[in-house]
């Protein structure tokens, strides 16, 4: 590990050495301190503060406040977190553990839980984040907790529960540039004593930030609940919600650059848009029912949902004949585009069912079962268009069409015993095995290609060894070493992580200040490189074989997140994050194959050995400061300023140079430098706290920030958009 951060981590560990015994003893009263927030990121209500794992936490007023709809504007001041969007779905990243293909076709790294279920379904993280009682960002592998097995680590997205306490309602407006209007509303409604029903819904329209109208948005989605609580041993939460995600969509994304000074508009779109439409709908329904029992807390999870996804994208008709977003002919070019259909139904459906420890048993236990499994059937098709070597339309009955089918079970469990009171060590445990089955029809649409079917099968034991001391009333010291594991179709060998790391929570100065920190290093085992550039051979007959390349390679990350909140006064607040990262491959073995057979004529190759990890920028900071200004009757305005640094990385491990212009660089239209982006906002609350209004600019430097760049598709970040939000609440 470099020196800086060798000295950085003993300086913050040092003052939880020195002040952690002292902090409450020595302090005096204040009437401004920070706040508990309570979680379950351990499945257990408890302090973010007492829990030993790294969390990062958003309320629900700061996303409903600030305009906030979906994970990529959520996560953007969580240092360590990148999202790379396509379309409706977006990967999230932790510490670099990236996805190794497009969203919503692959399971990601880091698994994202809806009130406590996984889903993989198309939409989740786009739509869904209203009347949010918060967000939960934990960092490592959490598969002896957690329902899906994920190495990078896990977003909750935690939604509000009916309450019969009291008959509550919210609601918000917010109007922006690029036609704006996002429209929020909730109604708690008691029916007796024992059963509430609680009904939330929102509407985001908004233009295209391409200029070809992409990137825009028309999404709909409400969530029905139902909470029944007769007696003190029992509750259950029963949940529908429906959503709808519409317009264009992100499609292609934008022209490729190099650098966005070079050109007039980064957000120049690559296709005409009125070939783009976007229409996914999803029902789905869901529960959370818990017995207390004489022996501990029995908790049953679970969640069934069903997808129909009809995209039209731009696809290519290329000078071979063929059509889509590839040619298998590398001297192929561009003819022209026409609308390329996607019909993707889906169903998903997950069962956990566990059984956590009493919160006054002297020890804390989980044990529980999980069982997942989606299946997808995925059609493309082209209507009304003809070419050269004689391509004709296609329908869905002559549609390339496939099935897969993810069918996955686990057992897991977790143990954190007192040696003493001051001293706990943590045991867990978790045994996965995944099912892949995929059937389809090869050969282009309408050829009657063979239908082949393929099935994979890995399984996997996961482990946790955990130690927790508490250094004063307020500090704790704690050190984790645990494993992770990723299923990885196509017989190539899972994925395994490796994970160690040492933290420590403070807080000093009478709960004034917290600081945070966490060192950690993993060892990572077949990282899968994804697209990798192809090969191609030809027989005496001049038929083109494309040979793709796939690539493996072991993954050395290191590195330090620490996090600080800081109440200066009664009116001023300062957050301050910051995340060091070291993520290299030790080398990358590439083989080439074509229909999963390799090729004697392209062998495997071994290359770059130290070369840097796509989405793992070295360094990531973020600060923000508020300052409350007190106003006549009680009324206050505060406003916020938000900085955030992120280094140089790079979008894609491998881009290729066929996917840009003529004349452009692959590897600099690749790479996002170092830079700043800045958010500030102005908000006037009522002294009844019945409403208030926030005004905000996002962007303000309007950066075209690279998140994403695929087949020669740049992706990117919104650009400035200001607005304001009033909200009401009853």
């Amino acid at each position: 590990m470099k020196k800086p951060i060798v000295l950085f981590l003993m300086v913050v560990f040092g003052l939880g050495l020195v002040f952690g015994s002292t902090a409450s003893t020595n302090a005096e009263e204040n009437v401004f301190t920070l706040e508990e927030v309570t979680v379950t990121a351990d499945k257990r209500e408890q302090n973010v503060q007492k829990v030993a794992i790294p969390v990062q936490t958003i309320s629900g007023y700061e996303l409903t406040e600030n305009g906030i709809v979906d994970l990529e504007d959520a996560l953007k001041n969580v240092s360590n977190a990148l999202v790379s969007p396509a379309g409706e779905e977006m990967t999230v990243i932790i510490r670099g553990m990236d996805n190794d293909s497009m969203p919503g076709d692959s399971f990601s790294q880091v698994a994202v839980t809806v009130d406590g279920s996984f889903s993989n379904s198309w939409g989740v993280g786009t739509t869904g984040i209203y009347d949010m009682q918060r967000i939960e960002v934990l960092t490592g592998p959490q598969g002896t907790l957690y329902s899906r097995n994920s190495s990078g680590g896990v977003v909750n997205m935690i939604s509000n529960d009916p309450t019969s306490e009291k008959f509550e309602a919210s609601g918000s407006v917010e109007k922006g540039n690029y036609n704006l209007l996002n429209v929020q509303g909730m109604i708690n409604a008691p029916v007796n004593d024992e059963l509430a029903i609680r009904a939330a819904f929102i509407s985001t329209v908004h233009d295209g930030y391409s200029t070809n109208g992409l990137s825009d948005a028309d999404d709909r989605s409400m969530r029905l609940k139902l909470g029944y609580k007769p007696s003190e041993d029992f509750s259950g939460v029963l949940t529908y919600e429906y959503s709808k995600i519409g317009g264009k969509s992100q499609g292609d994304g934008y022209v490729a650059f190099e650098d966005e000074d070079d050109v007039d508009n980064p957000w120049t779109g690559k296709s005409d848009g009125d070939l783009f439409t976007s229409n996914t709908r999803t029902d789905r329904f869901y529960a959370n029912l818990v017995w207390n029992t004489a022996i501990g807390e029995l908790t049953f999870l679970p969640s069934y949902s069903k997808t129909f996804r009809h995209n039209i994208q731009a696809g290519w008709l290329w000078s071979d004949g063929s059509f889509g977003f590839m040619s298998q002919d590398p001297f192929a070019v561009h003819v022209t585009q026409a609308g390329e259909h996607f019909v993707s139904p889906q169903k998903e459906q997950s069962y956990e069912l566990r059984m956590a420890s009493h919160e006054d048993f002297f020890m804390k236990w989980i044990v529980g079962l999980y069982y997942y499994e989606r299946t997808w059937r995925d059609k493309i098709f082209h209507k009304d268009v003809w070419g050269p070597a004689g391509l004709t339309a296609s329908t869905e009955d002559t549609a390339i069409w496939g099935i897969r089918n993810n069918p996955s079970w686990a057992a897991f469990t977790n143990i954190t015993y007192p040696l003493v009171e001051t001293f706990r060590v943590t045991l867990g445990g978790r045994y996965t095995e995944d099912k892949e089955n995929i059937t389809g029809a090869s050969g282009p649409p309408g050829s009657g290609g063979p239908i082949v079917t393929n099935r994979y099968k890995s399984d996997h034991f996961d482990y946790k060894l955990g130690l927790e001391y508490d250094l004063g009333e307020n500090s704790m010291l704690w050190i984790d070493h645990s494993t992770g594991y990723k299923h990885v179709m196509a017989n190539r060998a899972s994925q395994e992580l490796k994970s160690y790391q040492v933290g420590i929570k403070n807080r000093f100065m009478n709960n004034r200040l917290q600081l945070n920190a966490t060192a950690f290093y993993y060892d990572y085992s077949n990282f899968d490189i994804g697209r990798v550039n192809s090969e191609y051979d030809y027989d005496e007959e001049g038929n083109v074989y494309e040979y793709s390349g796939q690539g493996i390679g072991d993954a050395n990350l290191y590195g330090l997140d620490v996090s600080s909140d800081l109440i200066l006064s009664e009116a001023d607040r300062l957050n301050l994050s910051l995340s060091y990262l070291s993520a290299e491959v030790d080398e990358v073995v590439i083989t080439y194959s074509y229909q999963g057979v390799e090729s004697p004529k392209f062998p495997p190759d071994i290359v770059d050995k130290g070369k840097t990890l796509n989405n793992a920028p070295e360094w990531s900071i973020v600060g923000q400061y508020e300052h409350r200004f007190t106003l006549p009757g009680g009324n206050s305005i505060t406003p916020n300023v938000s900085v955030h640094y992120t280094s140089k990385y790079f979008c894609e491990f491998y881009p290729n140079a066929r996917d840009v212009p003529p004349g452009m660089d692959a590897e600099k239209a690749n790479t996002e430098p170092g830079h700043y982006m800045a958010d500030a906002s102005l908000n006037f609350r009522h002294s009844s706290g019945k409403w208030n209004i926030n005004a905000y600019v996002k962007n303000i430097t309007n950066h075209a920030e690279k998140n994403g760049f695929m087949r020669g598709d740049l992706r990117l970040a919104p650009p400035r958009t200001w607005g304001a939000v009033l909200s009401v609440r009853y």
